[in-house]
């Protein structure tokens, strides 16, 4: 069975530590900052990782009904970040606002070294800018969203001031298509072309993109903030 995430790098104890201190003890810090200056909302951003391999036995994620089981530890890291976040909510009056995000591509998005992989659109993007042939594996695609639809979902919540729930999935709500994607950018790149693959180590680009999660659910935002 394949995992839902990209499989975790082989990381020192430093390393271990350092994901931990930025992700836990980073947003502790923030939460204790923002009661001190009596900051008036707080946005914490999480992710997809926290639900494991989850992905690959739901139809549908829902931040109600689909119990997180993180397997990285990356994805232990931001789950115990949510757990802290709500807490805070709950007992020290911080008005935080967890948001789980599908997988963001779109503008911004730059090589700085510190991710281990950019996001297949992007990936795919750069392969049809240059006239190459990309091999894609046949179940490539999960609920990519793009960072000014993340921009506009957080707004929306900043905008309201005041949340009915602490935890909101941001996403496409979707299964996004890289085939759909492809033919889009042969149009504009006659040169480029693709094909798909049952074998991931045949696939050019995307060997550590997600495979097969299924989508979030993002009924609970749409809702209450009329977000799509």
């Amino acid at each position: 069975m394949r995992v839902a995430e990209p499989q975790e790098r082989a990381f020192d104890a430093v390393g271990v530590v350092q994901i931990f201190d930025v992700n836990v003890g980073g947003s502790v810090q923030v939460f204790e900052a923002a009661l001190k200056l009596g900051v008036e909302q707080v946005l914490q951003l999480s992710s997809g990782s926290v639900y494991g391999d989850l992905g690959l036995q739901a139809a549908e994620l829902d931040e109600e009904t689909t119990t997180p089981r993180p397997v990285t530890l990356y994805g232990i890291s931001k789950y115990a970040a949510e757990r802290a976040a709500l807490r805070y909510r709950a007992t020290r009056g911080l008005n935080v606002t967890t948001i789980r995000l599908g997988l963001v591509y779109g503008p911004w998005e730059y090589n700085t070294g510190l991710r281990d992989t950019l996001s297949l659109p992007l990936q795919i993007f750069r392969s049809a800018r240059q006239g190459d042939s990309v091999i894609l594996h046949t179940e490539a695609g999960t609920d990519y969203i793009h960072s000014l639809d993340v921009a506009y979902g957080m707004l929306k919540i900043l905008d309201k001031g005041v949340c009915m729930h602490g935890l909101y999935h941001l996403s496409a709500g979707k299964t996004w298509s890289h085939f759909e994607w492809c033919q889009g950018l042969s149009a504009h790149f006659p040169k480029f072309s693709f094909q798909a693959s049952e074998n991931l180590s045949d696939c050019t680009v995307g060997k550590n993109a997600p495979l097969a999660r299924a989508p979030f659910s993002i009924q609970r935002i749409s809702t209450e903030f009329d977000f799509s």
